[in-house]
């Protein structure tokens, strides 16, 4: 008896010394590592060039520009594990360019930090035409053939006119209801859509100007804040939201983001409507 716990033992040591040998120093068969091609240097490279190519390529069919010919380089400035980096930027899109740099501010989801760079290649902002807060209370019941439905009504408004201000807040609030559906817990990938929202509230204020968010476009706002766990940025945009009197569908959209973000099930919505108990279910 006394061997064989001795044996037993013995076994536990030589898989804990090779764990932490395998962790320490890996396995080497003696193989040259294969190299790696891609257009990007870092995971940064990648975001960052898909949110500006993103702007860079609505302005080009804005001007009537082949988006083959939209010129964009960018460098990242080198910069510490935590910090954001600076970019240094140029870009031309037909008769319109820009040159200069973005320092990044919070996050590379942050829209504002690319207003000015979508306004110098979109121009003088259009009058406005507001965002359909139908789009709300569709995609409130976000099942197959609403999402399809919402996707076809919205890119018919973009392909209209690329210049819409309203389509870019609604198309952010679509790209945000398929994040929310996600339930992979850990094999998700949502940066694809967080790119793409970032790129149209950005092409969104740039068009704006000076005149205020609508609903929509807020709550847009708010879905990526939530999506990119940034809690204290949302409370207060939620807040804000709830400062002013809102329909039902609109504290609906409230109290889904609430729930997707703190996972209190316990707040009440006005709607009982899909989205809703989905995020009342994750939570």
């Amino acid at each position: 008896m006394k061997k064989k716990i001795e044996i037993a033992v013995l076994l536990v040591l030589a898989v804990v010394l090779g764990y932490y040998g395998y962790q320490r120093i890996g396995i080497r068969m003696g193989g040259t590592p294969s190299s790696f091609e891609s257009p990007y240097a870092t995971e940064e490279d990648w975001m960052l060039d898909n949110i500006l190519r993103d702007i860079a390529e609505t302005a080009a069919q804005a001007r009537g520009v082949d988006p083959q010919d939209v010129q964009l380089t960018f460098e990242r400035a080198p910069s510490g594990p935590l910090d954001l980096p600076t970019v240094s930027l140029a870009a031309r899109v037909g008769s319109a360019s820009w040159e200069g740099t973005l320092a990044l501010d919070r996050s590379f989801w942050n829209s504002t930090n690319y207003v000015h760079f979508a306004r110098a290649l979109l121009g003088e902002p259009p009058a406005a035409p507001s965002a359909s807060a139908d789009t709300l209370e569709a995609l409130l019941e976000p099942r197959p053939s609403v999402l399809i439905s919402e996707n076809r009504r919205i890119s018919n408004k973009l392909q209209s006119d690329i210049l819409d201000v309203g389509a870019h807040e609604e198309a952010t609030v679509l790209l945000g209801v398929l994040g929310l559906k996600e339930a992979a817990y850990g094999f998700d990938d949502k940066r694809f859509l967080l790119l793409r929202m970032t790129a149209h509230l950005a092409i969104a204020s740039a068009l704006r100007g000076d005149a205020s968010v609508s609903v929509v476009g807020r709550i847009g706002e708010a879905t990526l804040l939530a999506l990119t766990g940034r809690q204290k940025e949302l409370l207060e945009a939620l807040g804000s939201l709830e400062s002013r009197e809102l329909t039902d569908v609109e504290a609906s959209w409230v109290n889904v983001l609430y729930m997707y973000s703190v996972e209190d099930w316990r707040r009440s919505a006005p709607l009982d409507t899909l989205l809703v108990r989905l995020a009342r279910f994750r939570a």
